[in-house]
């Protein structure tokens, strides 16, 4: 049984500087194809731009986990901002 049952779906992303993005893909990835997936970060963040999938954004550098979350439920009509201050 589902717990959780949306009546719509909302497409969120989250916004980060490439340089930050290509850090952090760095980071995780150790093998020898680092140079490859980091090359292609900025490759496909235009191909996401041009789809224009997103129904929001939130921007996610310098703020805390909990920080983005409470705007991405706020921003899905899943909470008020008042809810939760």
């Amino acid at each position: 049984m589902a717990l959780f049952q949306p009546k719509t779906l909302s497409f969120a992303v989250l916004l980060l500087a490439i340089e930050a993005m290509q850090q952090r893909v760095k980071t995780r990835e150790s093998g020898v194809l680092q140079r490859e997936y980091v090359a292609r970060v900025a490759k496909l963040n235009v191909i996401l731009d041009s789809a224009r999938l997103d129904d929001f954004t939130v921007a996610n550098e310098n703020r805390s986990l909990t920080e983005v979350a409470q705007e991405m439920l706020v921003k899905a009509g899943w909470i008020h901002h008042s809810d939760h201050p």
